[in-house]
């Protein structure tokens, strides 16, 4: 096998938390076949998350989560209106996953979900991916008030939008959380 990068070292930088940086030293081969000088990287470790856009199809709205995201604070008041969302605890399957964060998150048991995509939030600094899910609930299907953990530091509104009012606002640049953007944009494409 051809190998096109070479790690040639890799150390903890930071670890707190839920975040682990680690600085990576590489290399890459160039078109002219040779290698290229040292890079280095550094690479914000972080589990996988799951993320579900949940349709109450009762009411035919979309549950959205609303919580404070402290890196947003300094380009906005730091409110997010989000898709529930969570980490995949280690050894856990994404679908538990839903399961589990939703109940924690908004309330709802969550029997089936589909898969939409898995995709990395941004490649050039993290290791994070999320799973993206698809939902259906009903009113009977809400268990608990929801709105997160306080052990987590959780406090999160949870926040129902008629599915039309949620797309035709899409484009208005009122979401800005990429998980919701997308799950969204999957939304727009194959609703009926």
């Amino acid at each position: 096998m051809n190998k096109k990068v070479e790690i040639q070292n890799q150390k903890l930088v930071f670890e707190r938390a839920i975040f682990t940086i680690m600085e990576g030293q590489y290399r890459h081969k160039l078109k002219s076949n040779q290698w290229s000088e040292p890079i280095f990287r550094l690479n914000l470790k972080r589990k996988d998350a799951v993320a579900v856009l949940v349709h109450n199809i009762d009411t035919n709205e979309l549950i959205f989560t609303e919580q404070f995201r402290y890196p947003t604070f300094e380009k906005t008041d730091g409110w997010i209106l989000e898709l529930p969302a969570g980490m995949i605890d280690e050894g856990e399957e994404p679908l538990d996953a839903v399961k589990r964060e939703m109940m924690e998150e908004i309330g709802y048991v969550i029997n089936e979900a589909k898969h939409l995509q898995t995709f990395y939030l941004s490649p050039g600094t993290s290791s994070e991916r999320i799973f993206l899910y698809y939902a259906q609930v009903r009113n009977s299907d809400q268990k608990n008030e929801g709105g997160g953990l306080v052990e987590e530091g959780e406090f999160i509104t949870i926040i129902s939008i008629n599915i039309d009012k949620v797309l035709n606002s899409l484009n208005s640049g009122a979401i800005t959380d990429a998980k919701t953007i997308i799950g969204l944009q999957w939304l727009q494409k194959s609703k009926p």
